[in-house]
């Protein structure tokens, strides 16, 4: 598992590009002419559940028996993941809960 300061940057990269994606096309999961729709949210959405795996379970995520994600609940979700880095995420229900300025410079703290 990766320090929470190591983790807590990484995120900083990933959440305000993942929070424009999803304000302005949301995630798809549909084909246009049998190929998948290039779909930046759900990318950059795979790419913060891969970093953040250990931390997240029920109810932000929901898992079939082999441990697959079937469902995911974001702002559980975020609330997992600020508890586990003791700093809160800007996540406060509406859609426009990231701020540039929250992941900027210094250490977060730590």
């Amino acid at each position: 598992m990766k320090r929470k300061v190591e983790l807590y940057a990484e995120l900083a990269g990933i959440l305000p590009d993942f929070k424009w994606a999803w304000t302005h096309s949301g995630p798809k999961s549909v084909l246009e002419g049998g190929t998948p729709v290039e779909d930046p949210a759900t990318d950059l959405l795979n790419e913060i559940l891969e970093l953040c795996d250990p931390i997240i379970g029920p109810p932000a995520v929901r898992r079939d028996e082999r441990g697959v994600i079937q469902a995911i609940n974001l702002a559980p979700m975020f609330a997992q993941v600020a508890e586990y880095l003791g700093k809160e995420l800007p996540f406060d229900g509406n859609p426009d809960y990231f701020s540039a300025e929250d992941y900027k410079g210094g250490t977060g703290g730590w």
